[in-house]
């Protein structure tokens, strides 16, 4: 695509200099004479007025007026020539020469193709050869300069008479429009990877790679692309057009594309929590190791706080901030990586005034664990072993009590009963309401 001219391109310093013993032309423009400095074309350029009149005007001087004749050749300027042939020529009084006004109000250094032709005649000075002058006329309209310059001309008009817009509006017009079509295009993309996720169901399909096939397919591509084809199908046009015009590495569909929508999500929705956990007191940290379903040790980071909404009651909070994969479980290791996670979080830790984890030696030892690495920077992170922790020691400790598990053996007999059979089921179903009060 090629670049778009301004309407006029202002003077560089050379071009100044190179045009200053600044040649006066007085223009004869409905009967009153003005003057135009070309070193600077201040009077001119300063006025989008006399801009156009000058565009849109024929520069004859008023009859009766006669034209000086060459003393050699007996030749003068031939009004005809603006008035029927070359109506974008400027004759010039005091110079009794011509100038092309088009190249003369838009010209810039160095135009024409490859920037290398120079204006000459007609445009930087004036041209008074008159036995050449229509075939020299004829020549200069096929400059490539000239031509770019009436173009610029006939735009400049179209602006001043409100048929056209600027460069800099249809340019920005453009641009909101894209941005527009952009955005209405990938939002039900978003949407639909939004809807999955909070779902919870899978993207993947066996063949979730290419363009999105509008028809259905033998081979199952996943529940996204299927949902997709569902929106276009209800009359999803925005989305339609995007999959039918979009190039190929500008779907926005790809697994790459969707984990980084998933991450963004995470991010808006990680940022809003942190705003909430910033704005209260104080809060505690809550930690447990856990292994995925890839075999990667995974610490899970939670945030136990108290949420004071406006003029509403305090709520208390345990959000979710995050896995953190750990290849080393060691105390010391651990501890870093939680203060890291919370410092990239930009969490105030002299607010943290608890920490809950299972009872484990590196979490909870009280010479080097976690919690006390944790406690020597911020001595109020008081340590609570995790109650759910603790019951699962309790129960598994009890039993060994041989009276406790009997009586857990016949409660999960019991369980094992009415959930196996159907008829028992049936009548616990009918009975429950008159033997149990609903709380």
């Amino acid at each position: 695509m090629g670049t778009i001219s301004p309407i006029w391109t202002p003077m560089t310093t050379y071009q100044t200099q190179s045009l200053q013993p600044a040649f006066k032309k007085s223009f004869t423009l409905c009967g009153k004479q003005i003057d135009l400095i070309l070193g600077t074309r201040t009077e001119i350029l300063s006025m989008t007025l006399r801009k156009k009149n000058v565009l849109s005007t024929k520069l004859l001087p008023k009859k009766p007026y006669k034209f000086p004749t060459e003393k050699s050749h007996n030749r003068c300027f031939q009004p005809k020539w603006i008035t029927n042939d070359f109506a974008w020529l400027a004759y010039s009084v005091s110079e009794d020469s011509v100038y092309c006004k088009p190249c003369w109000l838009f010209f810039h250094e160095g135009v024409g193709k490859g920037g290398h032709q120079n204006p000459g005649k007609l445009v930087s000075v004036g041209f008074r050869d008159w036995k050449k002058a229509k075939e020299s006329f004829k020549k200069h309209m096929e400059k490539e300069y000239h031509k770019l310059c009436v173009l610029q001309a006939t735009s400049f008009l179209k602006i001043s008479a409100g048929k056209q817009l600027d460069i800099a509006s249809q340019l920005d017009s453009q641009r909101t429009k894209e941005i527009a079509e952009n955005r209405a295009a990938i939002e039900p993309i978003i949407r639909t990877i939004l809807f999955c996720a909070e779902q919870e169901l899978p993207l993947r399909g066996d063949h979730d790679s290419g363009a999105l096939s509008l028809t259905r397919l033998e081979k199952k591509d996943g529940k996204f692309r299927a949902l997709l084809r569902f929106r276009i199908e209800s009359g999803d046009k925005h989305l339609e057009k995007h999959v039918l015009n979009s190039s190929k590495n500008a779907t926005y569909m790809s697994p790459i594309i969707q984990n980084e929508v998933i991450q963004t999500c995470s991010d808006i929705v990680t940022e809003k929590v942190i705003d909430r956990i910033s704005n209260a007191e104080c809060f505690s940290l809550l930690g447990d190791e856990t292994m995925d379903v890839s075999g990667t040790e995974q610490l899970s980071l939670c945030i136990r706080y108290f949420d004071i909404p406006d003029l509403q009651a305090p709520v208390l909070r345990e959000d979710f901030v995050g896995f953190i994969p750990i290849t080393d479980q060691s105390s010391e290791n651990l501890a870093n990586v939680i203060l890291q996670r919370c410092d990239e979080l930009n969490l105030d830790m002299t607010k943290c005034v608890g920490q809950g984890y299972d009872g484990a030696a590196n979490m909870a030892g009280h010479l080097s664990g976690v919690q006390t690495r944790i406690r020597e920077n911020y001595p109020k992170a008081r340590y609570i072993h995790c109650a759910s922790h603790r019951l699962n020691l309790t129960l598994s400790n009890v039993m060994s009590v041989p009276a406790i598990r009997s009586c857990l053996g016949v409660v999960s007999q019991v369980v094992n009963l009415f959930r196996n059979h159907s008829n028992a089921n049936k009548n616990f179903s009918r009975n429950y309401p008159r033997t149990c009060s609903r709380q």
